[in-house]
């Protein structure tokens, strides 16, 4: 009877592992058996790294450019217009 019931358990088991890992991927046009892929978890940190070395080169950007206009003397708010730039109706 122990037989019987761990055959029924072996055969679920492989049954779901067959869904998972075969089915749904082919299904939704996946790459098969995600069990064993580490690459998205890979490409998932890596674009988060850049993203913030991206957001941390931005506010440094933002700070130089802050500190800037207060050197310059400009109030923040005001948009200084770069040389050499016409306007539309120039």
């Amino acid at each position: 009877m122990f037989l019987f019931w761990l055959e029924l358990v072996i055969i679920g088991v492989l049954l779901l592992l067959f869904v998972s890992q075969v089915f749904l991927p082919l299904w939704r046009n996946t790459p098969i058996f995600p069990l064993f892929r580490r690459e998205r978890k890979l490409e998932a940190e890596i674009a988060e790294v850049k993203q913030q070395g991206l957001e941390a080169d931005l506010k440094k950007e933002l700070q130089r450019l802050k500190r800037g206009r207060v050197n310059r003397g400009e109030t923040p708010g005001k948009v200084s217009r770069l040389p050499g730039v016409k306007k539309d109706n120039e």
